[in-house]
C-alpha cells in the first residue's frame, strides 16, 4: 500500500484500492469522452471571447435609404437600448428615415443567448426617444421580445 506511508495520507485497504484502480481503468478506456468534453469547453471559451470582443464593435449596416437620409453615420447608432421598465434590449443597429431627414425608426440588435438567437426588430417613431447616452422605449422588455425580426430593406 503506497499511500500509507505518506505524511497526510489515509490508510488505504486493499479494497478501496481496487475501487480506485477500477474507476481510473473506465476512464482510461474511454479517453474520447474526455476529447469531448475539451472540445465543449474550447467551442464554448471561442463563444464567450467572441461575444466579449464584438461588444464594443459597432456592425452597423447602412440601406442606401439610411445613407441618404442621414448622410453620415447617425449619433444614434450603438447607443444602448433601455425598455420602459428599465431593462436593456440591446443596441440601435441603423436608422429608418424620411427624404426630409426626419427619422421615422430605429432598428435595434436584440441580443440572443451566447450570440444565438440575436434579431434585429424595428421601433417606429414615437415609441423611442433619446435620453443622455441611450435611447428609451415606451414599451416593455417582454413586448420588445415578442417584435418580429426585421425583413431586408
Amino acid at each position: 500500500m503506497q499511500g500509507a506511508n505518506r505524511p497526510g495520507a489515509e490508510p488505504h485497504d486493499e479494497k478501496s484500492e481496487v475501487k480506485r484502480n477500477e474507476a481510473l481503468a473506465r476512464y482510461d478506456a474511454h479517453p474520447g469522452i474526455a476529447i469531448a468534453l475539451l472540445a465543449v469547453m474550447a467551442f464554448l471559451f471561442i463563444i464567450v471571447v467572441y461575444q466579449f470582443a464584438s461588444t464594443g464593435v459597432n456592425n452597423a449596416t447602412f440601406s442606401s435609404r439610411d445613407m441618404r437620409v442621414v448622410g453620415t453615420q447617425n449619433p444614434l447608432i450603438g447607443l444602448l437600448v433601455l425598455s420602459s421598465d428599465g431593462k436593456k434590449i440591446g443596441m440601435v443597429e441603423g436608422v429608418d428615415g424620411e427624404p426630409d431627414g426626419k427619422i421615422s425608426a430605429i432598428n435595434i440588435t436584440t441580443p440572443g443567448f451566447l450570440g444565438f438567437g440575436a434579431k434585429v426588430v424595428t421601433i417606429p417613431e414615437g415609441k423611442f426617444r433619446r435620453i443622455g447616452a441611450s435611447v428609451q422605449l415606451s414599451v416593455t422588455a417582454e413586448e420588445a421580445s415578442k417584435l418580429p425580426p426585421l425583413r431586408a430593406h
